[in-house]
């Protein structure tokens, strides 16, 4: 397998060949000049003594410094490791204690969230260093990246990736995504998460292709993004679904049929939306299903093939799904899904100790707490959370199915359940719902709404414990609910 620093060189031969532009700068830069400008990332690196497998923390937003720091330490054999520029100073102090980076580069008005015991400088430090030529500091390591999960429940968790996985993973999705120096990729999801930086940024750098990145997702600079989309003939992106949903609802002027696909992932795809967002942006979106301990992709449907709610076939992956009992499930059966592959973290997660493999068939699988199934033809659907399963009276009861009928009525905007802790005696368990009202809805809708519905279309079993109306929620920087805080609301069941 190419390392990213041969694979760069080798699109570099194409002088005139554009490999990033950069919206909010409006600069552009070949992968010549690219090659040229990691030079100075090298020399920077090598200047400040940073030797290979050595962490460098990056705090910042989507920039061009982002990008260039992070194919520098790739190509260099240093471990990039991004932090969200938006976290609370206590949250980034935890992290990079934990990690102990030997070096810390801020975004402009971010150093005082750097724990002082760290070195620390501007992001655009490496800057007025002098291109050398492009030499790892050591022949015998690769580079990686170090990536700290965003926390839903709370509790981050380090996944340190090599630039092997990260390769493995681009590779493994290539016969789903078919990249080329054709495609033109939009990156507006944050770069301190693996979503974009694979999907959008490296996969496509490594096939040849351009990127266009772009400030994180807003919804107030929708505009000037369908624009950048416009402008920059973009032909794919990746989104979380709640991103798909706002570019519909606030009407982004994004001309029907340049988008070739689309890519989602970070949550579940409604169906619905998915089918609306098709239909009117005259494209298709690829529901995928992917975990940071992959490198990114585990699933992917295939262009051009449409099969409802299924999140496709393997990229370049195994998958087993298995029962309470640790044993292999029949075909429509719904069990957890484990993964191994060269991608697949084989070390568990950074500095932690927590046993996160189960032994299969004389192998150790990694488990990602989620639940699936796949039917006869083969193709794979995501049903849940393990966390989020709950019995009643001998009654599996999978709490997103429950998410979904909720925001399938007119009166709900947005709806998530969570399970209850059970009475330890009794053992019975319970959930709860979580409620945002649609303010556009003629009907009201409360407590007693919620549960005669749900007994009236699911049944007795399915009617919630609890039902709690929010203005909103809150939301991690990738779109992903603070499920977190909303267990901190929850009382266990009162039997």
């Amino acid at each position: 397998m190419k390392k990213f620093l041969e694979i760069l060189q080798h699109w570099a031969k194409r002088s005139e060949a554009i490999a990033l532009h950069f919206s909010e700068e409006d600069a552009s830069w070949t992968y010549s000049n690219l090659v040229e400008e990691l030079g100075k990332v090298h020399a920077f690196l090598r200047f400040y003594g940073v030797k290979a497998g050595d962490k460098v923390a990056v705090l910042s937003g989507n920039s061009s410094e982002m990008v260039f720091l992070l194919l520098g330490c790739l190509t260099y054999n240093a471990v990039w490791m991004p932090v969200n520029p938006g976290l609370k100073q206590s949250e980034v102090r935890e992290l990079i204690q934990h990690a102990d980076p030997c070096l810390v580069l801020f975004a402009k008005g971010r150093d005082k969230l750097i724990p002082s015991a760290w070195a620390a400088m501007p992001l655009e430090s490496y800057a007025p260093f002098r291109s050398t030529n492009l030499e790892a500091a050591s022949h015998l390591s690769e580079g990686g990246v170090l990536i700290y999960t965003s926390g839903t429940t709370g509790n981050p968790k380090g996944i340190l990736l090599s630039e092997r996985q990260l390769l493995a993973n681009i590779q493994g999705v290539q016969p789903f995504l078919e990249k080329g120096p054709a495609t033109i990729a939009a990156c507006f999801l944050p770069l301190f998460h693996l979503f974009g930086v694979q999907s959008d940024l490296l996969g496509t750098l490594v096939h040849g292709g351009k990127v266009v990145v772009l400030p994180e997702f807003d919804l107030r600079q929708i505009a000037s993004l369908a624009q950048a989309i416009c402008t920059n003939k973009v032909n794919t992106f990746s989104a979380v679904p709640l991103m798909f949903d706002l570019l519909l609802r606030f009407g982004a002027a994004i001309p029907f049929g340049q988008l070739a696909y689309c890519v989602s992932g970070g949550a579940p795809m409604p169906p619905d939306l998915k089918k609306r967002f098709e239909v009117h942006f005259g494209t298709e979106v690829l529901a995928a299903y992917g975990v940071t301990e992959a490198a990114c992709f585990c699933l992917c449907p295939r262009k051009g093939i449409h099969v409802n709610g299924s999140v496709g076939h393997p990229t370049g992956i195994e998958i087993a799904i298995i029962d309470a009992k640790g044993k292999r499930v029949v075909s429509g059966e719904i069990g957890e899904l484990l993964i191994r592959g060269e991608s697949v973290i084989q070390d568990g997660y950074f500095r932690d100790s927590r046993n996160c493999y189960l032994e299969l068939d004389g192998k150790p699988w990694f488990r990602t707490g989620d639940l699936g199934k796949q039917d006869q033809a083969g193709c794979y659907f995501i049903t849940g959370r393990l966390k989020n399963m709950v019995i009643k009276g001998g009654t599996k009861i999978y709490l997103e199915d429950i998410d979904y009928f909720l925001q399938g009525l007119e009166e709900v905007k947005e709806a998530v359940c969570l399970r209850l802790a059970a009475d330890s005696n009794a053992g019975i368990e319970g959930f709860a719902c979580f409620v945002v009202r649609n303010a556009e809805s003629q009907n009201s809708v409360d407590a007693a709404i919620i549960r005669k519905k749900l007994r009236e279309a699911l049944g007795p079993d399915k009617v919630a414990e609890q039902v709690i109306f929010l203005d909103k929620f809150n939301r991690t920087a990738s779109g992903k609910i603070k499920t977190g805080e909303l267990q901190d609301q929850l009382s266990c069941y009162d039997h």
